[in-house]
């Protein structure tokens, strides 16, 4: 039987390189520039599984006014230890992070298929509201803009 894996709510230089082993690979950060998703982590509280080892093999980001408001951001499980309950154990220690216990709204984004997953902590599709985006410059997931679409970058 494998160890629980430990959870930190610091990602230290060593664990910052262990998750941009694989961070990029992401569908949804492959468009990132290192740069930004620096200053995304500064701004955010890190929630970080790891092995016996020490190595990282889960991590989530929060952003928070630790009161009215969290919401949850690239969760990921090393591409290895996938299919390995990482993730739940992961969503568990977002949720018991010390410095969010007071917060009365969580939001996540996800693919829908992933609905299910979440919905075991209670998330749920808050319709009949709706959210708005507002975005600088509109960058398709693929990268890639039809001809003769515009852009909401009016900079």
């Amino acid at each position: 039987m494998t160890a629980p894996p430990r959870v930190r709510y610091e990602l230290s230089e060593v664990h910052r390189e262990q998750l941009f082993a694989y961070y990029f690979e992401q569908w949804w950060c492959v468009q990132r520039d290192r740069a930004v998703v620096e200053r995304a982590l500064q701004a955010s509280r890190p929630v970080v599984l790891c092995d016996d080892d020490g190595t990282l093999v889960g991590f989530a980001r929060v952003v928070s006014d630790a009161a009215l408001y969290a919401w949850v951001g690239d969760v990921m499980v090393h591409p290895d230890r996938r299919g390995s309950g990482l993730g739940a154990a992961l969503v568990d220690a977002v949720l018991a992070h010390p410095e969010l216990q007071d917060v009365v709204t969580w939001e996540l984004t996800c693919v829908p298929d992933m609905d299910g997953f979440y919905q075991r902590w209670g998330f749920r599709d808050p319709a009949p509201s709706h959210m708005l985006r507002r975005r600088r410059g509109a960058i398709p997931l693929d990268g890639s803009l039809p001809q003769g679409v515009p852009t909401d970058d009016h900079r």
